[in-house]
């Protein structure tokens, strides 16, 4: 418990916390894979880490990731809303020296949504645009660098339709480097509310079942997909390549709101099916897979 608590806080004191909030409501997040419930306002940090793991060869890799997103409603009206956002993330994803990647493992991903809610009487319509940085560290510190293949762009839309009272069908699409190499591909399902403490988004790719008790907890259980591209350079930065991992996330959330537009969650989570594609410093391609790997998050939430 000494050496979790010491790890706890040093982390956070140098890299701040995840801000949500309503235990009903969703983020206006391009990256969000919850589609069900109204959109809020927020700012947010996170913090993972994982158990190493080894490669097919043998080679053992550690994982570790920090989130900050954001999304502010620019303009609001009965019938629409649109919002901005700016998201950012530091992954870290370490080999041993068996191995040389052509990268350091420290990887950027720096997104900027412009996402829109529109309202019916008996159904939402939610889209977005999202263009991507998506570089290695050495790429961030030689800006001149940068060209096309450090860009991505991101998009979506969802639509609800009522049911009744307690749930609504969902069906649209995303386009993204979720699974790795980009895809567009269909999202489709039910959002379910059978009582005021259950929600329950019975959806593909993204599932989630949530269960709120004492009016301060809230217990999910969640799985989908997630990966992402990186544009990544040798260390005299004289080559470049790219850097693609994917992943199937699962796990269960305990989050307590500390109060009105304040909480704090600690999930427990597994990285299964996971694949990386990179290459080496001579340039040798390697696609590989992983075992699975456990391990947690931590984040504080607050939504305004």
């Amino acid at each position: 418990m000494t050496i979790f608590s010491s790890w706890f806080w040093s982390t956070f004191t140098g890299t701040a916390f995840i801000f949500l909030a309503s235990f009903s409501n969703s983020l206006f997040a391009a990256v969000s894979s919850q589609y069900c419930g109204t959109k809020q306002n927020h700012i947010s940090l996170s913090v993972e880490k994982l158990q190493d793991a080894a490669l097919d060869d043998g080679t053992e890799t550690g994982f570790s990731q920090r989130d900050l997103t954001s999304g502010l409603g620019i303009s609001h009206s009965k019938q629409q809303s649109v919002a901005i956002g700016f998201n950012f993330q530091y992954t870290i994803i370490d080999f041993d020296d068996s191995i040389t990647p052509m990268t350091n493992g420290h990887l950027h991903n720096w997104n900027f949504p412009v996402s829109t809610h529109r309202k019916g009487s008996d159904h939402t319509l939610d889209y977005y645009l999202t263009p991507v940085i998506s570089v290695s560290s050495n790429g961030l510190k030689n800006p001149e660098l940068l060209d096309h293949e450090a860009l991505q762009l991101w998009a979506g839309a969802v639509y609800r339709k009522d049911l009744g009272k307690e749930s609504d069908w969902l069906v649209g699409f995303r386009a993204d480097h979720r699974f790795g190499d980009y895809r567009v591909y269909p999202v489709a399902g039910i959002c379910w509310q059978p009582n005021r403490d259950w929600h329950l988004q019975l959806a593909l790719p993204d599932f989630s079942i949530s269960r709120y008790f004492l009016s301060s907890i809230k217990i999910k259980l969640f799985a989908g997909p997630e990966g992402n591209r990186w544009h990544v350079f040798s260390a005299d930065t004289t080559n470049s390549s790219d850097f693609t991992y994917s992943t199937i996330i699962s796990g269960i959330s305990v989050e307590w709101q500390l109060n009105p537009t304040m909480s704090l969650a600690l999930d427990a989570i597994q990285h299964s099916a996971r694949e990386f594609s990179f290459a080496l410093d001579d340039g040798t391609p390697v696609e590989t897979r992983a075992q699975s790997s456990t391990g947690f998050s931590v984040s504080l939430n607050l939504l305004f």
